[in-house]
């Protein structure tokens, strides 16, 4: 069966890249630069970018006070760009940059980000430092081009976007995620009671996790991504929480960041201090949310939260039943305590401090129904009293303890095989679209 499913999934490659071989560049090239098309050299492009974006990073923690070493490093960044670019450009020649859109346009912008670093890290400093006559402030407008640098980050996106995404939906990544889902909630419990500057940098390395794993997700899913018929929700709720903590954690930051490039000063966050800017840190919170999906993918709690989630509805009559219960009992008890009755007329202080009144002794018996027995001791003294102590406890603890756990015990058996039905289906329903989506 295994080698069926092989064959199977490689006909459909095949059948893939005869449909798109229309949009694929062909090489015109000599064939000793077949290496610029490799995944090897795709690899190494993705390190030098990320480690590109990291350097930006720290450049705009530096501020002001930029070490030399960063700016010898941007060069290098360009000089790799600029010999990356050329080694396409010899090997695609025109296809390089003429052909279908949703191809050669990623190449137009890798040109238009070299470009744009030659001009604003060579070209300007030639023109302020090389004794021309010059007026350096109609070169003010190149600034805007250091916009290109943050750019880059597209070309990662590219990388990703153009891969075979079909991994998304295995079980191996969905419990690598499982395990840093667990790490961010051991990493939040340490930032409470072990602040540090450290906890920063893991923060930003969490969220780089979650915005990959959605990017990724969503590419893979497309638009079915947020109407899933199943995960829609949970799709939801992890697009809310990683927006959120990418405006917190980066847009803003990245906001003074683009805003120093352009002015060519170093912004500080003290008065970006606004209300909004409260409020997203507040929001942070919401990450606890990121536990709700370990119930979801460790099944014996999933099940037992979804059949707690079905007896909602039975769990609601209960407490209706329970209600009517405690306000019969009120009644019963202070007629029979508050007033007197069972002590012929001579009511005690404590008595009526606890039974005096209708809503009064509703609480007192609320309280008494969760084990407080304090509030009897006024009424154990007598025989009457003790009746009606027994009789309560065994409609509010026995009865109604045993009625709630019949209904859930049922809505539990229930909802659990509603919910291995659903997860055979979906499963049926994953291969079939993986294979869809393999021959779309």
């Amino acid at each position: 069966l295994e080698d069926v499913r092989a064959r199977i999934m490689q006909k459909e490659m095949q059948i893939f890249h005869i449909e798109h071989a229309s949009e694929e560049i062909v090489p015109t090239g000599p064939q000793c630069l077949a290496f610029v098309n490799g995944n090897a050299f795709g690899f190494f492009c993705s390190l030098v970018i990320a480690s590109n974006l990291a350097v930006m990073i720290l450049e705009f923690r530096a501020g002001a006070d930029t070490p030399s070493m960063y700016k010898t490093l941007d060069n290098c960044f360009l000089c790799w760009y600029v010999l990356e670019i050329s080694l396409k450009g010899a090997y695609f020649q025109k296809g390089l940059l003429i052909g279908h859109v949703s191809t050669v346009w990623w190449n137009w912008l890798d040109v238009a980000i070299v470009v744009s670093g030659i001009l604003d890290q060579w070209l300007m400093p030639v023109l302020g430092n090389g004794g021309l006559d010059f007026d350096m402030s109609s070169l003010r407008v190149l600034r805007l081009l250091r916009l290109f640098r943050v750019a880059r980050a597209l070309k990662l996106l590219r990388i990703v976007l153009q891969s075979d995404l079909s991994w998304t939906d295995s079980s191996h990544f969905e419990s690598f995620m499982m395990a840093v889902i667990s790490v961010n909630a051991i990493v939040m419990w340490l930032e409470l009671d072990l602040p540090g500057p450290e906890w920063v940098y893991v923060e930003h390395l969490l969220l780089s996790i979650y915005t990959f794993e959605l990017v990724v997700r969503a590419a893979w899913h497309g638009r079915e991504y947020f109407t899933h018929p199943v995960d829609w929700g949970w799709h939801c709720l992890d697009f809310i929480i990683v927006t959120l903590g990418i405006l917190e954690q980066w847009m803003m930051p990245l906001f003074l960041f683009v805003r120093s490039l352009v002015t060519g000063v170093a912004s500080t966050g003290a008065e970006e201090a606004m209300h909004a800017v409260r409020l997203l840190r507040v929001m942070r919170v919401a990450r606890v949310l990121r536990l709700a999906r370990l119930l979801r993918n460790i099944k014996p709690l999933f099940r037992l939260i979804n059949g707690v989630m079905e007896s909602l509805q039975a769990i609601g009559w209960v407490m209706v039943l329970t209600f009517l219960l405690l306000y019969s009992a009120a009644i019963v008890f202070t007629t029979l305590v508050g007033k007197g009755y069972i002590y012929g007329g001579q009511v005690p202080e404590e008595a009526e401090e606890y039974f005096g009144s209708v809503f009064q002794t509703f609480l007192s018996l609320f309280k008494l129904m969760n084990d407080d027995q304090s509030v009897v001791a006024p009424i154990i003294s007598t025989v009457g009293g003790q009746l009606l102590f027994y009789v309560f406890m065994m409609l509010s603890n026995w009865m109604m303890l045993a009625i709630l756990t019949s209904v859930v015990s049922d809505n539990m058996m229930s909802a659990s095989r509603k919910n291995d039905k659903l997860e055979e289906e979906a499963a049926i329903e994953k291969q079939v679209e993986i294979s869809r989506r393999r021959m779309a």
